[in-house]
């Protein structure tokens, strides 16, 4: 859909183009049978490069060609006006762009949400230095978790006072075609918050999706241009659903974030690990499941609802690989899986592209 509004641009301003060409006896064009002056012709012109520059701002993802697309449709316009009865088709293209101009607006008013949550979250991140983690930090913590911290290299660094994470990947449901995403997320740890922005692609178009965990509330909400709600969820269970995806991102993301109070730990043997998380009275349970490096290998809780099925299920994120990021040892690729009754379903596929402490955002406070 992208590729055909791209198009669409361009050949609108291609139209424009005949009207310049007639002015200046540049073509016979016999279709025209008004006659066009060439202050006139100067102005088709004028149209036509503001679609030509659109179209190329469109296909570069810069927001900029919303400026072009809509001073476009305001000149062609008044010349299909005053030409009418040559140009008047030309109000269908017209009336295409303003549409799209509408449902890119829908989207940045909806993105406009998650961005207004995130200076929210940031304005009372605690302010001054935040200590470096220490060796003597980890020792409440088992083993296990004292090695995977140890190993991801967060001793001697920065305690860290949120993050942020770019990925990207798949997302399915039962029964339903796999689309692909991109997706923004900043999470908090004071005062803990997660705010998730990701972007599908379903048939050839952009559906958003805002995943907010802020002041112990959660909401999910996905709409279509940002305008249309497709998928909306809030309430106790989506609370508690968002604490278990919160605590996951924790323990898979922020290693040096599990050296907190609010996480009681108990070691069940060699290479697992039950936590248990309370925020605001609410309490879930996870096992993690560690290899031989002292990596987190599976993550596993019976704490989050699968909202689609609307009933608890067991969710697990097992880990398929680690990268570098920032000089630490972090999870680069996992799933995300529900334990149906007839076995496993992966419902998300997840590749990490970047994951980030020590921003501006976070170390102006």
């Amino acid at each position: 859909m992208d590729i055909a509004f791209t198009i669409l641009l361009a050949l609108h301003g291609l139209i424009h183009l005949m009207g310049f060409a007639k002015a200046f006896g540049l073509a016979k064009l016999t279709e025209l049978s008004l006659t066009i002056s060439r202050p006139a012709g100067m102005l088709w012109l004028t149209a036509g490069v503001f679609f030509f520059l659109a179209a190329a701002w469109f296909a570069s993802c810069s927001p900029l060609w919303r400026l072009f697309a809509l001073a476009g449709v305001v000149l062609s316009q008044g010349l299909i006006v005053a030409g009418w009865k040559d140009a008047r088709w030309g109000t269908v293209a017209n009336g295409l762009v303003v549409l799209a101009l509408v449902l890119s607006w829908g989207n940045q008013q909806f993105e406009g949400l998650w961005k207004r949550d995130v200076a929210a979250c940031t304005a009372r991140v605690p302010k001054g230095p935040s200590g470096i983690l220490q060796e003597t930090d980890l020792q409440p913590l088992p083993a296990l978790v004292r090695a995977y911290i140890r190993n991801s290299g967060a001793i001697g660094k920065p305690r860290p006072k949120g993050m942020r994470v770019v990925m990207d990947g798949q997302m399915t449901g039962k029964g339903k075609p796999a689309f692909p995403f991109t997706c923004e997320q900043y999470s908090f740890f004071d005062q803990p918050a997660r705010l998730f922005f990701m972007k599908g692609r379903m048939m050839g178009t952009s559906v958003p999706g805002y995943h907010r965990y802020m002041d112990g509330r959660a909401v999910m909400d996905i709409r279509l241009f940002g305008l249309l709600r497709l998928v909306h969820h809030e309430g106790p269970v989506m609370d508690t659903t968002e604490l278990v995806t919160y605590f996951n991102d924790l323990c898979l993301m922020a290693p040096a974030a599990l050296a907190d109070p609010r996480i009681s730990w108990e070691q069940v043997d060699s290479l697992r690990v039950r936590a248990r998380y309370t925020l605001n009275n609410v309490s879930i349970s996870a096992v993690l499941i560690f290899n031989e490096r002292a990596e987190i290998a599976d993550f596993i809780s019976d704490d989050r609802t699968n909202v689609e099925e609307n009933k608890r299920m067991r969710f697990s994120t097992p880990v398929h690989s680690y990268g570098s990021f920032n000089g630490m040892k972090l999870v680069e690729r996992g799933d995300a899986v529900w334990e149906y009754p007839e076995g496993p379903f992966t419902y998300g596929q997840f590749h990490i592209r970047e994951i980030s402490y020590t921003m501006p955002l976070f170390e102006n406070h």
